[in-house]
């Protein structure tokens, strides 16, 4: 069987990850705007930096490790 290459996504693009348990509130958004960084080692997730957040628990230029995401590969906000 030939090697999946489907997760293997587009360095430095946006990515909106939804907020952890821990810091979900009932009113605003559940999103948070990231950066792909890279891969987490023997493990299935995602490393990202944050880009620009809404909620005052997470704060900008933190690392983030999800897996649950959505993936824009054709925006790159650093650029």
């Amino acid at each position: 069987m030939p090697p999946s290459y489907h997760y293997l996504k587009m360095w430095g693009c946006l990515v909106k990850v939804p907020t952890p348990l821990l810091k979900k509130t009932k009113v605003g958004s559940k999103l948070v705007d990231c950066i792909f960084i890279g891969y987490i080692l023997k493990s299935s997730a995602y490393s990202f930096l944050v880009h620009k957040s809404e909620i005052l628990d997470i704060r900008v230029n933190i690392f983030i490790e999800s897996r649950d995401v959505v993936f824009f590969e054709d925006v790159f906000p650093y650029k």
